[in-house]
């Protein structure tokens, strides 16, 4: 049985609320990350409030992808999804919801391409997703030890790299991604409303979480205190035009995502983008 209150992804998510488009062929979410293994690990830079919502479905992808991997991590050998929020400057808002828990895996990082190289680096991330924007040269090489090295080995190490927007759509696609399943938005709209998650947590009786696994009530207590922590990083306002953004994409609760994908080394010119 499954452990913990809030790895809901591993019930929720699964390969047919996804449709893939790859240069305006279908595709499906083993071509969009192709020989997806065991070891592949997930990150997304953020550099804007809860901008990774505009790459929601792309994430649930990846989540997706890390289940179905190794089946038996959505059962006996329950474990949180390897994905990692990059976020650059101080917090870009809570994205627990998404799963991106324990808490260190939303890994904060100065505005700084040298520091974020080396963060990404450090958790051996092998499918990344950068924001959309102007790209900025960088002397790795010589800004920093060894950064000869350390490009090298993130070009060696990572698969693949998508180019997100925070409102979903980028310019120049090659990678469309639509839900086929309204249940895609739920993460994103307690993301930007977390209020109807803590609210249930805090209704359920110890009888509930005992269904849910042994450990259950003290995860849910620790989930609860971080979001309630975390509750002020952005007003009410910046989150109901966050809100109001990802409407423009959403038509009858149904989600489409535009991305772009690059290489390694264009990647690293777009880690901070110059605008």
């Amino acid at each position: 049985m499954k452990e913990g209150f809030t790895m809901h992804t591993a019930d929720q998510l699964h390969e047919s609320m996804f449709s893939v488009d790859l240069d305006g062929r279908p595709a499906t979410i083993n071509d969009l990350f192709p020989n997806w293994g065991p070891a592949d690990r997930f990150g997304i830079v953020v550099n804007a409030p809860f901008g990774g919502v505009g790459a929601s479905i792309l994430i649930q992808a990846a989540i997706t992808a890390f289940f179905d991997c190794v089946p038996e991590r959505r059962t006996e050998f329950a474990q949180y999804p390897e994905i990692y929020l990059f976020s650059v400057g101080g917090s870009q808002g809570d994205h627990s919801m998404f799963d991106f828990w324990p808490p260190r895996k939303d890994v904060r990082v100065a505005r700084d391409p040298v520091a974020l190289l080396e963060a990404i680096n450090d958790r051996a991330i092998t499918r990344l997703a950068v924001p959309e924007g102007v790209p900025l040269h960088v002397e790795y090489a010589e800004r920093m030890a060894a950064g000869w090295s350390e490009t090298n080995s993130a070009i060696e190490r990572v698969q693949s790299v998508f180019v997100y927007a925070p409102s979903g759509a980028v310019a120049q696609p090659d990678v469309v991604l639509r839900a086929t399943s309204p249940e895609l938005e739920s993460n994103g709209a307690r993301t930007l409303d977390p209020q109807t998650t803590l609210s249930l947590a805090n209704s359920m009786s110890d009888e509930d979480f005992e269904k849910l696994g042994p450990h259950a009530k003290s995860d849910a207590v620790r989930f609860v205190e971080s979001v309630n922590g975390r509750s002020n990083d952005f007003s009410a306002e910046v989150r109901a035009s966050v809100a109001a953004r990802r409407r423009e994409i959403v038509q009858d609760g149904i989600a489409t995502e535009t991305y772009r994908r690059i290489s390694v080394e264009e990647a690293l010119a777009l880690l901070v983008p110059a605008s």
